[in-house]
């Protein structure tokens, strides 16, 4: 008895339920290349999302924006995980890009507790934009720019970056 495979057809495309999509002129495409292929156009879109994103956050300083470009950030990052173990890449990128992530996420924790404001403790320093001084007001002051402008989030996503550019080194040292 044979089995019929069910599939519709869709812009030129037949898909089946046998996880191969037969195109008109007989190329197929796996499900592994569509699923890679569909990850990466996100990909794409997050990027371009998060620099749209910083650009209206740093003209119109709002919470909302801000959302969008903190969104924009953890969806791209994770986005960038899940392709590079896709792609077996060195567990080093992979381990920097979480680091990275962890920074992130300090930074828009005090951000986002302070209505899409980073607070910079020292009073000396230039503020503009999204940086203002801190006062006792604001929230969670221990992850605000303190240290020459810089906030612990800062210092962890400089050490994720610095992580990936001494593996690329020893990378290029040992080809």
């Amino acid at each position: 008895m044979k089995q019929e495979v069910s599939s519709f057809v869709m812009n030129d495309k037949t898909y089946g339920t046998d996880g191969i999509i037969n195109t008109v002129e007989g190329e197929s495409l796996n499900k592994k290349d569509f699923t890679t292929t569909i990850l990466r156009i996100f990909y794409i879109l997050s990027f371009l999302g998060f620099i749209t994103f910083a650009i209206l956050w740093h003209i119109y300083t709002n919470l909302p924006i801000c959302y969008l470009f903190w969104g924009s950030i953890f969806t791209f990052f994770s986005l960038d995980v899940v392709i590079r173990i896709q792609r077996q890449e060195n567990i080093v990128t992979i381990v920097a890009v979480f680091i990275f992530l962890l920074g992130a996420t300090l930074n828009a924790t005090v951000i986002l507790a302070n209505g899409g404001f980073m607070p910079v403790v020292d009073e000396t320093a230039e503020t503009f934009n999204i940086w203002v001084v801190a006062t006792d007001k604001h929230n969670l002051l221990f992850l605000a720019d303190r240290f020459a402008g810089f906030s612990l989030g800062d210092f962890i996503i400089l050490s994720s970056i610095a992580l990936r550019f001494c593996n690329w080194i020893v990378r290029k040292i040992i080809k």
